[in-house]
């Protein structure tokens, strides 16, 4: 005897009973998968499951412009699962649809506002279960901590549970993101031009929401993966960002032109070329091996590569400390340590590290070194030293501006290049 019997409908039925539902909530309810159920803090108190009819969740679709607020396409499994459907049958163990109602007596009063997970399976239903009139329905409805914001999120979550969904790819979340970012009155929602506060706390409530979302760590959201997403997500919503964004060295070396940084090579050798490197030291040696082999001759006969160093993508949450940290301490400190210990000889190449490549419109307001040019390791140093606590805290308002009476007196050297 099949045991799975009892458990699979076939799939011409005409409705779910009671007794089914029974089952359902035997496998699917809030004490042995609370993960599923419990979402008060994002604005959804269960209800409980109870049975509904199409008609009245078809409405919710069409609220919701027949699509999840969470996917940018539509489910690429739903083909397998109707298949599956017509083939197995109708498993009357598998999660219910959730959907947000409005408060009523009974359920028979209230209406049905969004349909947020179950979308893929209750598009299979109807292609392979045709004459099924009703579904079983996780009901919720909405506290004082709904958003729509929440919701999207809610979904996104669900889906990254669920192993009949797609996963969740980069396009995906960048349309929650910029989803999210349209609730109005929403911690997510940003103005055009925010100041420096207002994005920290921004980027650190988006990351909070990746991470329940997508299931990673905080470590994980930090990687530039998600760093990038949620700054194209910006640009897109013409959020100005206060910093370069740097992915590769070229990017540098096209922004030094702007300010005069051009290669200057005489007679095919001799001369100076400019390059730029990461905030990870580690690869360096390697780097400049790889440019001595494209032309050995330049090098050879005097020529010299000036290196000027980056900082990638700074984190939103506290530029200023991300930045001087990475070259300051990570970069520089570590870099000259190594080279003191191995003293590479480069084939007697000429290496020239100049300094940083300032990224930063706060440390232009600070400083005066144009964002875009070279900032002196030196004068990083000395700024980094002097300010530190301000510039741990985030609390940029006690660094004196470049110009006030204030300012930390700079070399001959620095002045030089801030002019």
């Amino acid at each position: 005897m099949n045991k799975l019997h009892k458990f699979m409908l076939n799939s011409n039925i005409i409705e779910f009973t009671n007794d089914h539902l029974d089952i359902n909530t035997d496998f699917y309810n809030i004490e042995r998968k609370p993960e599923y159920f419990s979402f008060d803090n994002m604005g959804l108190s269960y209800q409980g499951t109870h049975l509904f009819s199409n008609k009245r969740i078809q409405n919710a679709i069409i609220h919701d412009s027949n699509s999840q607020l969470f996917r940018q396409t539509r489910n690429s499994k739903i083909p397998g699962m109707k298949h599956d459907i017509k083939e197995r049958g109708i498993d009357i163990r598998e999660k219910p649809l959730q959907i947000v109602c409005t408060k009523g007596e009974n359920m028979e009063n209230v209406r049905v506002e969004h349909l947020f997970n179950g979308n893929s399976f209750n598009e299979a239903l109807y292609g392979a279960a045709p004459n099924l009139e009703n579904r079983m329905c996780a009901v919720y409805f909405k506290n004082a901590n709904f958003t729509l914001a929440n919701l999207i999120q809610v979904g996104a979550f669900l889906n990254t549970l669920d192993y009949q969904s797609e996963p969740l790819n980069d396009a995906s979340l960048a349309v929650i993101l910029k989803r999210m970012m349209e609730d109005e009155g929403s911690v997510y929602t940003l103005k055009p031009n925010p100041t420096s506060k207002e994005l920290s706390k921004w980027k650190k409530e988006v990351e909070k929401a990746v991470v329940f979302m997508m299931g990673v760590t905080e470590e994980q959201v930090q990687q530039s993966k998600y760093t990038k997403i949620i700054e194209d997500v910006l640009n897109e919503k013409s959020v100005y960002i206060p910093y370069i964004s740097i992915s590769n060295e070229k990017q540098v070396v096209e922004q030094l032109r702007k300010f005069g940084y051009h290669d200057n090579i005489v007679n095919s050798y001799d001369g100076v070329k400019w390059a730029s490197y990461g905030s990870n030291w580690k690869g360096l040696l390697s780097s400049d091996l790889n440019y001595y082999n494209e032309d050995p001759t330049f090098y050879k006969e005097g020529g010299t590569l000036k290196r000027v160093i980056h900082c990638g993508k700074p984190d939103m949450k506290n530029p200023l400390y991300d930045f001087c940290k990475r070259l300051v301490k990570d970069w520089k400190q570590e870099w000259d340590k190594f080279e003191d210990f191995v003293k590479p000889n480069r084939y007697n190449m000429d290496v020239e590290i100049v300094g940083v490549f300032q990224q930063l419109d706060v440390l232009e307001e600070k400083t005066g070194f144009k964002k875009g040019n070279i900032m002196p390791f030196s004068a990083l140093k000395h700024f980094w030293e002097n300010n530190y606590e301000a510039i741990r805290d985030g609390d940029y308002s006690k660094i004196p501006n470049h110009g006030d009476k204030k300012k930390v007196k700079l070399s001959k050297l620095e002045e030089k290049f801030a002019a």
